[in-house]
């Protein structure tokens, strides 16, 4: 019988920006691709950069990107007996982006916040905290936090419920093992680097143990690498990322992320630049600090609000990356950093009529046509990666 055909499940990222330069990785998702297959980009034809049976990435010519357009992608296996796979569409989009995070792995998320997400088909980006073993470092402020499987507390995650996650699309990416203010630690020196603040353990006391930046850092990566993740990005725990000290901000760079969203507030994209700034000197274009906008009900965001940030965001071509924690938490100890799931879960916990909820994000999501994607699709279409430029620190 002949090879069994490619097939393609999944296109990232599935746009990108018009006019915008070279998409330097597409990749594409799928089944028995071959070593020599070859990328159908509307009528061009693309040699991939790398090619495996279940993958490839091939980088987007500039010219294939320059006006709005929905192309057809394709891949063929090429040889005696051809064979293509089936299309999906990719979209030159004229229009800006959203991106939804969730912090910190919480389990409230995964029961009452993910089932709406699942449903609409939109993807996430789960940050993820995976705890220290055997609770070797707490958190001083907040006791053992992260996987359930690690930490012993079932306000967390299990592995099998993220790895459930990363099956249904979610990118998962890493928070540290214990959400401790990366200021507050010494750090590492690293090969070649500075000689960093000496290490004291959370009592003050000279230590050698490495409960440091690269343990925090670094080893939430290695915990995500050991179930099977590629950990691309990270998030800051409390948006500490050490200002205005860029350190924690070249911890994560040396332990090899593509970047790093923190708290501050506004959106990303060379559009949300102070005019006259150019992509080098604009704190909107910085990799490893990727502002977003919280919605949770310590804020008081109401639906109107949300919405205009996300029709803004579509309207202006910038990336807008809304912040979320909990969800359905209404104790005094959570409710400060939990969204409600439904305008009838607002209601049941007596919340104000009109506050945001998910429900409400996802429905104007889709009303309205908003393109979504996953933090590390958005610095691919942003063209942002960590590790081949420039390190640079807000001003």
């Amino acid at each position: 019988p002949p090879p069994a055909p490619p097939t393609i499940s999944r296109l990232s990222p599935p746009i990108a920006l018009s006019g915008s330069a070279a998409l330097q990785y597409l990749t594409i998702t799928g089944t028995n691709f071959g070593a020599t297959a070859v990328v159908n980009f509307g009528s061009n034809i693309l040699t991939p950069a790398t090619v495996t049976a279940n993958a490839i990435t091939v980088r987007v010519p500039a010219a294939d990107l320059a006006s709005a357009a929905t192309l057809a992608v394709t891949v063929t296996n090429t040889g005696a007996v051809p064979a293509t796979s089936n299309p999906l569409n990719f979209t030159v989009s004229d229009y800006g982006f959203v991106s939804i995070d969730f912090d910190d792995s919480y389990q409230s998320t995964y029961d009452n916040g993910l089932p709406i997400f699942d449903a609409a088909g939109i993807r996430t980006t789960q940050y993820i905290i995976t705890g220290s073993p055997n609770n070797a470092i707490v958190n001083p402020d907040a006791g053992p936090v992260g996987i359930s499987d690690v930490s012993g507390n079932p306000e967390y995650m299990s592995w099998a419920e993220v790895q459930t996650m990363a099956a249904n699309g979610h990118e998962i990416g890493a928070h540290t093992r214990t959400h401790q203010s990366l200021s507050t630690l010494c750090g590492v020196t690293q090969p070649g680097g500075p000689a960093l603040t000496p290490c004291e353990d959370v009592n003050g006391n000279p230590t050698t143990m490495n409960d440091t930046l690269d343990l925090e850092i670094g080893g939430s990566k290695s915990d995500l690498i050991a179930q099977g993740f590629n950990p691309l990005t990270l998030a800051y725990p409390y948006g500490d990322y050490g200002y205005p000290n860029p350190t924690v901000g070249q911890a994560v760079q040396a332990a090899g992320y593509l970047g790093a969203r923190d708290s501050d507030t506004g959106f990303n994209g060379l559009p949300a630049c102070t005019p006259g700034k150019t992509a080098a000197n604009c704190n909107h274009l910085y990799p490893f600090y990727l502002w977003s906008e919280g919605a949770e009900y310590d804020l008081g965001t109401t639906q109107t609000q949300l919405n205009a940030w996300i029709q803004y965001a579509h309207d202006n071509k910038v990336w807008l990356i809304i912040l979320l924690h909990r969800v359905d938490e209404n104790d005094p100890n959570s409710v400060s950093i939990s969204i409600d799931s439904t305008p009838e879960a607002a209601a049941a916990a007596g919340h104000p009529v009109g506050i945001a909820t998910l429900q409400g994000i996802v429905d104007y999501i889709q009303q309205n046509n908003i393109n979504t994607v996953t933090n590390s699709e958005g610095l691919v279409i942003e063209n942002l990666n960590g590790q081949t430029s420039t390190f640079q620190f807000p001003d």
